[in-house]
């Protein structure tokens, strides 16, 4: 059966008339597609900081260096961010599907080039290389879940809350596994087998985008609702929000590049076990997001737990080292896994 609706106004999105088999199928794509591209993101971190520290030509721990190797990890953000309001723009003219294609792309590319990174001896020209894929990674990243979340909206404009929940599960999904899985993967196989094989599954993702995907445009331009967000973005509130949103984001961003070192140093862990660690702080954010989401509907105000969550996340970034203010507290690798936890509820 066919599905339709009338518009609802001149810049409401209008729903892909589809059979429900077929719009069940593009979920289905784009959904794993979502998830692909996390996976891609992540499954560097139990080992590559590991690998990247030991060709510091200062040494291994080096201010310099772990500045650095940081940087491989943050710059992948700052062009998603740099990025996706441009693709909001293009995607009117464009339509999703060669968008999410094009980015499947680049990320496919990417990851599979930073396979043979490990290489390369000379510390500077390591750094280049890494950061240009990393740049051309975070590209991809915010052309493909941009234009997967217009698509979506476009082919379920009703159930928007509901498509962008699911979506996020796939995405959250991704990040949850994609550490664990790669560091299995690398104890047994070395640096370069992780990122071929997501690099060659992320490859057929964005084949399977260019075959299943419908090629109507799914969005218009809404000047209306461009101008209703730059005003908003003006109020002292709003940016208040944005910024707590940002230290939330940074505090969490941090563990990537130096957890995996501190663990594997401090423990004696291997890569596997660090990719577990993190699935466990995963999983604890996946469940505690919907649990949060219902209780701020029912019962408290979203800005209280937005201060619970801070705390918890400070208690738990506080308790990871420690940090000496706590006087001499012995280190424990079961004390990182439980501030890991902690970090993920908050």
């Amino acid at each position: 059966p066919e599905e339709t609706s009338e518009s609802s106004g001149q810049h409401a999105p209008q729903p892909i008339p589809l059979t429900r088999l077929r719009k069940g199928i593009i979920f289905f794509v784009v959904g794993m597609n979502g998830l692909f591209v996390m996976i891609c993101l992540s499954i560097m971190i139990p080992f590559f900081p590991t690998e990247a520290n030991e060709k510091d030509p200062q040494g291994p721990d080096s201010v310099a260096g772990l500045t650095a190797i940081g940087f491989i990890f943050s710059i992948t953000a700052f062009m998603e961010f740099l990025t996706a309001p441009f693709v909001g723009k293009v995607l009117p003219k464009t339509g999703p599907k060669i968008v999410m294609f094009l980015g499947g792309l680049l990320v496919s590319g990417a990851i599979s080039i930073f396979a043979f990174v490990d290489r390369i001896d000379d510390w500077v020209t390591f750094l280049v290389l890494c950061y240009a894929l990393r740049a051309v990674q975070g590209v991809g990243t915010a052309l493909n879940l941009t234009a997967s979340f217009a698509l979506l909206v476009g082919i379920y404009p009703k159930s928007v809350s509901l498509v962008s929940g699911i979506m996020r599960a796939f995405v959250g999904l991704g990040i949850m596994i994609g550490p664990a899985l790669s560091g299995f993967i690398y104890d047994e196989h070395g640096f370069a087998l992780p990122f071929l094989i997501y690099g060659g599954i992320m490859f057929l993702s964005a084949g399977a985008i260019l075959v299943v995907l419908p090629g109507e445009v799914s969005a218009s331009e809404d000047k209306k609702s461009w101008e209703v967000l730059t005003a908003t973005i003006k109020f002292p509130w709003t940016i208040m929000w944005l910024v707590i949103s940002l230290v939330v984001g940074a505090a969490v961003g941090l563990l990537e590049p130096a957890i995996s070192p501190y663990l594997r140093e401090e423990f004696k862990v291997t890569p596997s076990e660090v990719g577990l660690i993190f699935l466990l702080h995963s999983t604890i954010y996946i469940i505690c997001t919907p649990l949060t989401g219902v209780v701020s509907d029912r019962w408290v105000k979203p800005k209280y737990l937005v201060v619970l969550g801070a705390m918890i996340q400070s208690v738990g970034l506080l308790f990871l080292g420690p940090v000496r203010i706590f006087g001499p507290i012995p280190r424990a690798l079961w004390k990182s896994i439980l501030s890991m936890a902690i970090i993920g509820g908050g």
